[in-house]
């Protein structure tokens, strides 16, 4: 399935893997002596021309992840040496890799464009706009949200000015609703509530002088921002200037109020991350599927149940298998013991998957080749276990009586937060 956002630059095409994680690193057999990296290559596509399992890079780059968070960048233009160190592959660069100089050219760019190489290449912005998140009761409870349009309007498009309330810094934002909730596909336990991007926004600069003709006997009883309006000679009320902000993109429509998150620091920076095997055996299960869909492959994004408190970091690779119900068969031919048995039938690996954005108790890969469709409630564990009988159990964690429930019959009720 062809994705026009995203697209992963790899020289050779992916293929499933069926070997150990934490095997010993194999190289390809037409792994390049040198290689001089071109503008577009990633990461990703790099490791795949020296690695059968790319994912073994931090090896075959001699970086220690638990002293070095980052990568050591690759630049454009920089040519990359094979070596053998104790009969073990390494590779360094060439010449003590300098940085060469590269001339920019006016136009525009995206974050892996210039110095640098991206893990993989994709269109961050739009993928984040399109990818369903899911954030917890406290962030949608606290978040600024949309107060006002023109003309008394309720649907707003690219260009319009909205005023915002709750906002306390600068910058660019992201408008969303909360779609529904989200359950622990294992345990059904609430992990939180699933959210979709409408739009993106800028924050408009201004100067309210309302507040700085403020008395100065009621200075200590308001906010900064805030001033007394009176609405009665005896009656004054705290008042506050509402934000303004025009709407830059729009991914669905923008409504009046529309919660706003300021915008993740991942999407300015860019994807510099090792791509790497999991710390520690992976269980998880894909939660949601981009737009909504109950099926994905190649180039899609899903989300799955666990995140960096269970180890889950950027540049994670899994790989996602399906596991199909235990068979009861009848014994033929048997004169004693019983009559039917369960027979398990092993794991089949259908996809393999990176994970970009990691929170902490959900993360968001990037399908990088699949073999056939991912739905909804399939398995995410370390690569290289195609064929394995793992075991899967399924336990109920009940949720604490006290958790608030805000989606209610395909409707989100605005009126269960308190925020005036």
């Amino acid at each position: 399935m062809q994705r026009t956002i995203i697209t992963l630059l790899c020289a050779a095409g992916l293929v499933i893997s069926t070997q150990s994680f934490a095997q010993t690193l194999s190289l390809r057999k037409d792994a390049p002596a040198r290689y001089t990296v071109k503008s577009g290559d990633t990461l990703w596509s790099i490791s795949r021309h020296y690695l059968r399992s790319p994912w073994q890079w931090p090896q075959l780059w001699g970086a220690n992840r638990s002293q070095v968070r980052n990568p050591h960048l690759i630049y454009p233009g920089q040519t990359l040496v094979l070596r053998y160190v104790n009969g073990q592959p390494v590779l360094g660069y060439e010449d003590g890799g300098n940085i060469p100089t590269i001339k920019l050219t006016p136009g525009v760019r995206t974050v892996s464009d210039g110095y640098g190489i991206n893990t993989i290449n994709m269109n961050l912005a739009q993928t984040f706009m399109r990818t369903p998140q899911i954030i917890s009761t406290e962030e949608s409870k606290n978040a600024p949200y949309i107060i006002e349009g023109p003309d008394n309007r309720v649907i707003y498009s690219p260009g319009d000015r909205v005023y915002a309330y709750g906002l306390t810094e600068p910058g660019t934002y992201y408008s969303y609703r909360v779609t529904k909730d989200i359950r622990d596909p294992d345990t059904n336990k609430f992990i939180g509530r699933e959210i979709t991007i409408t739009g993106k926004l800028e924050v408009v600069n201004f100067k309210p002088t309302a507040w700085e003709q403020r008395e100065d006997d009621v200075n200590q009883r308001l906010n900064d921002d805030e001033y007394y309006t009176k609405k009665h000679p005896l009656l004054k009320f705290p008042t506050t200037t509402a934000q303004p902000m025009v709407i830059r993109e729009v991914s669905s429509e923008v409504l009046k109020d529309d919660y706003l998150m300021k915008e993740p620091d991942f999407l300015t920076t860019g994807l510099h991350f090792m791509p790497h095997a999991p710390a520690s055996p992976i269980d998880a299960k894909v939660l949601s599927i981009i737009d909504g869909v109950s099926e994905a492959a190649q180039f899609q994004t899903v989300a799955i149940n666990q995140g960096t408190v269970q180890g889950v970091d950027p540049g994670t690779v899994v790989s996602i298998y399906r596991k199909t119900k235990t068979h009861k068969i009848e014994r033929k031919g048997k004169d004693s013991g019983p009559k039917y048995r369960y027979i398990s039938m092993p794991a089949e690996e259908l996809a393999l998957a990176m994970v970009y954005q990691a929170n902490d108790n959900v993360s968001y890969a990037l399908i990088l080749d699949s073999l056939r469709n991912i739905s909804i409630g399939d398995t995410v564990r370390e690569p290289g276990r195609d064929l394995d009988d793992f075991p899967e159990t399924t336990e109920h964690a009940p949720n604490d009586p006290q958790e608030p429930h805000y989606y209610d019959n395909g409707r989100y009720n605005r009126g269960d937060y308190i925020k005036y």
